[in-house]
Formats: structure tokens, C-alpha cells, sequence
């Protein structure tokens, strides 16, 4: 998945249109910069849609290596505990671009500003598994075809769960971490939150991720791939669940029983 070696342009280093909110830098040529900027701006309005307070730019930077194995992209910067982060961006591996459809990227930088937005204005204290089911299902919202219901993923994740691979429906930050069990705990992740936004709907879901009593969190750490430990996440599940009005014993048992009805569709 690596760039080949390209001669040192200005034009291909750094991509920026008239009134657009989004940056590229470090790409490996100008048709890659011009592909993300034009990924990540039509991303924007659904993500200001979602997160209103969200007003700033979004650098991004094109990697020199690919990043861990199953991430094409992640946010990073500077968490400053109780404020929201400071210095974000979006960090794109090196050949994602090629390797990926124009939806498929779209899909990518829907993930990633949903990151990028709620880590600007900080959120209420919540679980790593609603940050990144959120990003999960914002991403796929925009997809246009049978593989928004993400059928084969569910599919494997049925698998796990009968063999005893996957033992729980909330995913702790060790299975989203994790290279082996990626897959399934971002898709475990994404069959939560959708169920929490078919019964309650999307705004009662995101409220209770917004900043509470005038100060706001520093969301999931550092880097996405910076985890909290498994005990804060359960208590944060507890948290994030009573202000949702949905109680963990609901939602885990609704869980398996549209695992079972969404992998038999598919």
C-alpha cells in the first residue's frame, strides 16, 4: 500500500479551494490532494448537521507509511483533559486513495470528521464503542447501495458469536484496538448505535453525547488509537446509556436479536 516516489511539487503537497473548510497535505500527487479535499467536502454537511458547533477546518495529511493493519485513517492531536482537543487532524495512510472507490473514501471521511467534530467542542463523558459506532454509522449513512446494511460484516460477526469468538455486544476499547478482533467490534459498534437510533432517534442519541454542565471532555484520548481501559469504558457505558433512557440489559438483548434478523437477511 505504498506511495511510489514522486518528484517534489508544491502544487501536489498541498491542495486548498476558494472557501473550502478542508486541506490536504503531503499527498503524493495533486489528483490524490484533490481527492480527499473533495472527499472531505462533501462530508462536511452532514457532519455539521450532526454536530452543529462544529466550525473548523480540517487538515489533513496524507501518511508516508500505512497506518495499522484494517485503518485507513485516523484523527489525531493534542487532548487537553476537560477542554476540547487541540491541533486535530485527519492522518490518511499512504495509498488508501487508490486502493479505495470514491464512496469508499467518502464513507472513510464521513468516519473520521464525525471524529474530528465532536472532539472540537469535546463531548460528554462516553464509552469508545458510541464514539466510533457513531462514526461507523454516519459513514455508512451516505452509502447507496445494499452494503449500508453491511450484510457480509454482520455475517461474520453471527459467526463469532456462535463459535464463542465474540462474547459480549458492547465491544471494550481491547476489541477495538485489537488487530484480530477489529472488524467485528467496529461492527458491533455500528449494530449498537443503529439500534439506539431506530428506538430513540438519531438527536437523543447525539445529545447525549454533547458537552454537559458548560465543560467538555477530551473525548477518547490523544489519538483514536490511544484507548481508555475496559473499567472507565463500563462505567461510561452505564453513564452514556441512563442519559439515552435505555437500559444495558435492553440493548444487549435487542442486540443479538438483530444480529440474527440482519445476518439472515443478507
Amino acid at each position: 500500500m505504498a506511495v511510489a516516489a514522486l518528484a517534489v511539487l508544491v502544487l501536489a503537497g498541498c491542495s486548498q479551494g476558494q472557501g473550502t473548510r478542508c486541506e490536504v497535505m503531503d499527498a503524493a500527487s495533486t489528483a490524490e490532494a484533490d481527492a480527499l479535499r473533495e472527499s472531505c467536502e462533501r462530508a462536511v454537511p452532514t457532519i455539521e448537521e450532526l454536530w452543529p458547533a462544529w466550525t473548523g477546518d480540517v487538515p489533513i495529511v496524507v501518511s508516508t507509511s500505512e497506518l495499522a493493519p484494517g485503518v485507513a485513517a485516523q484523527v489525531e492531536g493534542r487532548a487537553v483533559s476537560h477542554h476540547p482537543a487541540e491541533e486535530d487532524r485527519v492522518l490518511v495512510g499512504a495509498g488508501v486513495v487508490a486502493q479505495l472507490s470514491p464512496e469508499g473514501l467518502d464513507l472513510v471521511m464521513r468516519h473520521e470528521l464525525t471524529h474530528l467534530a465532536m472532539r472540537s467542542t469535546g463531548t460528554a463523558p462516553i464509552p469508545l464503542w458510541a464514539s466510533e459506532g457513531l462514526a461507523e454509522w454516519i459513514g455508512y449513512q451516505g452509502v447507496t447501495d445494499e452494503r449500508s446494511e453491511r450484510a457480509a460484516d454482520l455475517q461474520a460477526l453471527e459467526a463469532a458469536v456462535s463459535e464463542g469468538r465474540w462474547t459480549r455486544p458492547l465491544p471494550g476499547p481491547a476489541e477495538l484496538g485489537n488487530n484480530e478482533t477489529r472488524a467485528d467490534a467496529y461492527t458491533a459498534a455500528w449494530l449498537a448505535v443503529s439500534i439506539l437510533v431506530d428506538e430513540v432517534g438519531l438527536h437523543d442519541v447525539t445529545d447525549a453525547m454533547r458537552p454537559t454542565g458548560g465543560t467538555a471532555s477530551d473525548g477518547n484520548g490523544t489519538r483514536e488509537s490511544e484507548q481508555p481501559r475496559s473499567a472507565d469504558d463500563v462505567a461510561l457505558t452505564q453513564g452514556f446509556l441512563q442519559r439515552v433512557g435505555i437500559s444495558g440489559e435492553w440493548l444487549e438483548e435487542r442486540w443479538h436479536t438483530e444480529l440474527a434478523l440482519r445476518a439472515a437477511v443478507g
